[in-house]
């Protein structure tokens, strides 16, 4: 265990050796150059940014559509049920109005021609019979 603990410590002193020796130096053209493809990034990130929050905002957009779609789905469904319905009730008093019609249609002696022959002859007979008392 002490023998891994040593090298350990022995390859940490390398590597830290290693790095200090590993320096750069940059002139100021070059520093200006790194700053400037820097703010090119930085201005492309927040443009990508950008593009990140407006495809969010049309996902949320587009998700609160089909939910929209869907509860407008269901609604429809309920009234072609609702009319469904009712166009059964509708078909029902149909059917009831013509066993009335076929119960209430007027019998042979409702014809109104007879009724006609009735009140003619009734009031020739009342004529006749008062020309009779006259005699």
């Amino acid at each position: 265990m002490t023998k891994l603990m040593l090298t350990v410590c022995f390859l940490m002193s390398l590597w830290t050796l290693n790095a200090q020796e590993s320096t750069f130096t940059y002139t100021a053209d070059e520093v200006a150059e790194i700053a400037n493809t820097l703010k090119g990034y930085e201005t492309k990130i927040d443009s990508l940014q950008n593009v990140s929050k407006i495809d969010k905002e049309i996902v949320e957009n587009l998700e609160n559509q089909i939910y929209m779609y869907i509860s407008k789905s269901k609604n429809d469904s309920l009234l072609v049920a609702n009319y469904q319905m009712m166009i059964d009730e509708l078909n029902s008093r149909i059917q009831l109005y013509e066993e009335r019609l076929k119960v209430v249609t007027p019998k042979w002696y409702d014809n109104k021609y007879l009724w006609m022959f009735y009140g003619v002859s009734g009031t020739a007979l009342s004529v006749w019979m008062a020309g009779q008392l006259t005699n």
